[in-house]
Order: structure tokens, then sequence, then C-alpha cells
């Protein structure tokens, strides 16, 4: 029945399901064979018939009884199963009213009942045993009863409305022989797909076994119908109780109890596409039945609420799969923001508008080295320098003011784990109040590389890479603002310019690796020479200058050429040569 698992790790709740299900498995065949045994032996009467339709309404009861006991996750399909075998128990009835009374002929009213069984006979089978994910979102919630109606509209306008209206079925007597069987085979076959893939247990077997069962039995007494050989309370007649006793028997066992409510998030546009169009089935049918001026209250009665109905669940299930969407974006866009701050290399800090942190990113370790469980619950501006922190206090302060959606940027000194210091541009809003994130959202990039890079870059546009004194360009950049504040009376600009004599024959005679390092020494020499303010340079080749900023005027400028000049003089050991240089 309906909650018992199919493997050994029951715990003692599962297990007192279980043996509670086998009592109740057992009371049912023992009620069922008595069913049986009891119409095979009383007269055959219109009465004795009522024993007969009382096999699938038994099976239907055992259904909702094992529902009502093992409560599942989903009990919408097996309560449809139970609807379609309490169809065909009126189905029954119907026959045995058509036999005793004056109704002749096969096919008649206790086919066009039980035709209607099979709209939810069949979606409670899929449901049941598929196990694709698309397969049970199309099926999910309202979705079942919806098609079942949609369906089972079109059943009553085809076949079941024409015959109470008209005592008429569509097709020949010869067709309803192998309808039936037909439905039932495909039963079999839905059933059939779950016991082929393994491991799904003997219940699906038997119900395989049950939908043969029927689907036999329909073939058989269908043709004794059409043979007008069919006699109540004989075998073959008895034959079409032993189907829905089989799948009472273990239809249940296939719903599993209350399973940590696991639910499928995707919504596939096969759902929404299959909702709409099943809405407008009773709704096309109902039309039709205007169009053509049929008369038959009993079919505009029933479409008419089948075409309410269906319209009023559809639209249910629509706002709920546009509810579901709607969760489903924001659920995913969280899920994506979370794994991009998860994984990045960023350091993704959230606090209270007084900057206690209530969540540090795995970030902080990557880049800082700190742990983030660590830093909760200390103040935002703790991870910047001592030097610094008055600054970063004012900015959050500012950022206050500025009310949500509010940002400041700047960039400042923080301290790594090991004291070493980084720089790190830091972007801070306000989203105190916000609906997905309430607090402040601050974000730390480490810069230093960059930083470092560029000011690489900047010294390499106005330095030479060779000796690493002042360009041409930076050398006459500096002379020119020299100029525009030097007061010539007093305090002349002064530029000496140092020309190296026959370094050309350096670079033939020794190579110019010689010649490079010669440079590299004579540039060191000039750097010596000069005053912390003063700019040397290397203008181009064997060219050199300085800007003497230091005030002292003509008469330090010849102190500094006169050392300049002997320190050149001493001979450069170069490559197990001594190079003396001139200039």
């Amino acid at each position: 029945m309906p909650g018992e698992r199919l493997n050994s790790d029951a715990g003692p709740a599962d297990t007192d399901l279980m043996n509670s299900s086998s009592i109740r498995r057992g009371l049912f065949g023992l009620a069922g064979l008595g069913l049986v045994v009891a119409y095979l032996r009383v007269s055959p009467t219109q009465q004795s018939e009522w024993l007969a339709a009382a096999a699938p309404a038994l099976s239907a009861f055992a259904i909702l009884v094992s529902l009502a006991v093992a409560k599942p996750v989903r009990s919408a399909p097996w309560v449809l199963f139970a609807t379609g075998l309490g169809v065909l128990s009126i189905g029954r009835l119907v026959w045995a009213h058509d036999v005793y009374g004056s109704a002749t002929g096969f096919a008649g009213g206790a086919e066009a009942v039980a035709l209607l069984a099979y709209p939810a006979l069949f979606a409670a089978t899929i449901t049941i045993t598929s196990e694709r994910r698309h397969a049970r979102d199309l099926l999910a919630g309202s979705e079942p009863l919806i098609y079942v109606i949609a369906i089972s509209a079109l059943v009553w306008v085809g076949v079941t409305g024409p015959y109470l209206d008209r005592g008429v079925m569509p097709l020949s007597g010869v067709a309803w022989i192998w309808i039936f069987p037909l439905l039932d085979g495909l039963l079999a076959m839905i059933t059939l797909r779950r016991t082929t893939r393994g491991g799904s247990g003997w219940p699906y077997d038997v119900m395989v076994l049950g939908f043969l069962t029927m689907g036999a039995a329909h073939a058989a007494t269908g043709w004794l119908a059409f043979e007008d050989h069919l006699s109540p309370g004989g075998l073959a007649a008895a034959s079409l109780m032993w189907g829905p006793l089989l799948l009472g028997v273990v239809a249940g066992l296939v719903a599993t109890p209350k399973q940590g409510g696991v639910t499928s998030k995707e919504v596939h546009w096969a759902q929404i596409v299959g909702v709409l169009i099943a809405s407008l089935v009773p709704l096309g049918a109902l039309i039709a039945i205007l169009a053509r001026g049929s008369t038959s209250s009993s079919s505009f009665v029933v479409v008419g609420l089948a075409t309410v109905a269906v319209i009023a669940l559809a639209l249910g299930r629509m706002w709920r799969l546009v509810d579901e969407v709607r969760t489903l974006t924001e659920e995913r866009g969280r899920d994506r923001l979370t794994a991009m701050v998860e994984h990045s290399s960023d350091v993704v800090m959230l606090a209270d508008p007084e900057g206690k942190v209530s969540y540090a990113s795995p970030g902080l370790r990557a880049t800082l080295g700190y742990d983030p469980e660590s830093w909760v619950g200390r103040h935002l501006v703790d991870l910047i320098a001592v030097g610094e922190q008055d600054f970063a206090r004012r900015q959050l302060e500012r950022l206050v003011e500025f009310g949500h959606g509010g940002t400041v940027d700047f960039e400042t000194t923080v301290i790594h784990a090991d004291r070493e210091e980084r720089r790190a541009s830091v972007v801070i809003a306000n989203l105190v109040g916000g609906a997905a994130v309430d607090g402040v959202v601050a974000t730390f990039r480490d810069v230093t590389e960059q930083r470092n890079l560029e000011r690489q870059l900047s010294h390499r546009a106005f330095h030479d890479e060779l000796t690493g004194l002042a360009n041409r360009s930076l050398f006459l950049d500096r002379m020119d603002h020299a100029l525009r504040v030097s007061r010539p009376q007093t305090d002349p600009v002064v530029v000496l310019f140092v020309d190296l004599d026959d370094f050309k024959s350096v670079n033939d005679l020794l190579g110019h690796g010689v010649g490079d390092q010669l440079l590299k020494t004579v540039a060191g020499r000039i750097r010596d020479v000069a005053g912390v303010g003063d700019t040397a340079a290397r203008l181009g080749g064997d060219e050199f200058a300085v800007l003497l900023e230091d005030r002292g005027g003509i008469d330090r400028a010849i102190d500094v050429a006169e050392r300049l000049l002997d320190g050149l003089r001493d001979p450069v050991s170069i490559a197990g040569y001594e190079v003396a240089v001139l200039a």
C-alpha cells in the first residue's frame, strides 16, 4: 500500500508502516477473494452484479485508506488512480442495469461510462511510473487533474454524451471489442518501462499483470458480448474482477512516504504550453456543441462545468508557474551572485551601518591571508593600515549620510596577515533596508601589483633604461620648471653638460658589453657627485647632464664640475680591463 519502502534500510517507523501495510494487503486479498467466490456462487441477478462492481470499488477504497495512513509526498496520482477504478465500478453497475433491463446489444452504456475511467488511469500511471524529472514536472501539482478533465470532456462529447442522448455508440461493435484491451495494453506498456530499468521491485510487475489481466478480460467479455454469449455470474463475467483487484493489492506499494519533500524546481515550457492547450480543449468542445445546435442538456452541462473547472485550475496553475519562474529566477540570481562572491579573489564584506562585519567572503583568505569567519564581529577599518583608518571612517560616515544606494570609493593601504602592506581599491555601497541585502557591502580589490606596474612604466617613461638616470624628457621638464621658479640675479639655473672622450673607441675595441658597463659606472659617479635636489640625466649615447637645483650658484657649479672630472679620471675595472675615461 502507499508508503511501503522497497529496501532494507527501514527504520522503526518504516518497519511499523510495512507491517501495517502487510496486514491491510492480507485483509484486502481475503476480501477480494471472498467477493469473487460469492459472485460465482450466488444466483445471477441484478443485485448479484453489485458484487462484481464492488471489486474495483474495493481497490479504490484500499488505495484511499493507504494514502490516509502513509501520507505520501504526492498523493494526487493515487487519488486519480482510485478515481479511475471507481469509474470502472460504476461502469459495471451500468452493465448490470443494461443486462437486466431493456437495453440490448454491444456496445452500450457500460462501455460509454467505463471509457471515462481511462484519462484518470493514464495520468496516474504515467506519473507513478515515471522517473524522469521532465515527466514529473509535466504532471506536477494540479496539472494531472487539468489533463484528466480536459480529456474526459472530449470522451463525453464523443462517446458518453451521444449515447445518453440517442442510445447510439460511435464506431462499430467490433471496434469496441478491441478498444479497451488496447487501452489496457498501453497502460501495461507504460508500467513495463519502469520494470525494464531494473531495481523497481515486484509491485510494478504485478501492476503490469493487473493491466494485462484487465485487457484479456475485456477482450474475452467484449467478444462474448458481441456474439451475445456473455452470461452474468459466469467465469467470463467474473474475469473482469481480477484485474482491478490486482491493482488494488499493489498500486499503493509504489507510493513513497514522506521523503524529504524532494521536488523538482525546473520549469519547462512544456508545462506552460500543455496547461494552455488542456485549458482550451473543453472550451473548444463547448463551442462545438453550441455551433452544431445540440439539444443535449447533459453534454452542455457536463462540458460547461469541465470548461469552468479547467480554466479555474489552469489559471491557478499558471499563476503558480509564474510565481515558480520568478522564484527560480531570483534563486538562480542569488546562486550566481553567491558563486561569484565565493570564487572571486576580491574581498567582499557585509557590515551594519556602524561598520561591524557580519560576513566576509573566502577572498579574504586568498588575498590577505585571514580566516573569513574570524573577521565576523570586527570593524571594517581594522583591515586598513593605522595611519589611514581615520580617513576610512570618515568615508563610512559619508556613506551613511548618502542613504540607501549611495557609494563611496577610495584607495588605501591594507595589512596582510603576514604584516605586509598592500594597496587596495575600496568600494562601499549602502544597501541598508534592501530586500536582497540589508547592510553595507564593502569590496576590497588588491591593486598592489597594478600600482607597482604603473610605477615601473612611469619610471621607464622618464628614466634611462641602462643607467637609471633621468632621460632627456624628464631632464627638459625639470629644467623648464627650474627656469620658471628661479631668480636669475640671485640664484641662476645651472646645467653641467658632460661628454665622454673617445667612448666610441671603447665600444669598437672592447665591445658594447664593456661600453654599457662603463656607462653604468659613469652614471653612478655622476649620481654620487650630484646633490639630493639635483637632476642627473643621460641625454643619449655618451652624453650626460646635471641640473643643479640645490642653491649655490656658479661657485657650487664649479665645485661639482671639478669633483665630477676628478671622479671620472679614476680607471674602471671591467671584464679584466682597466678602462680610463676622460670627460
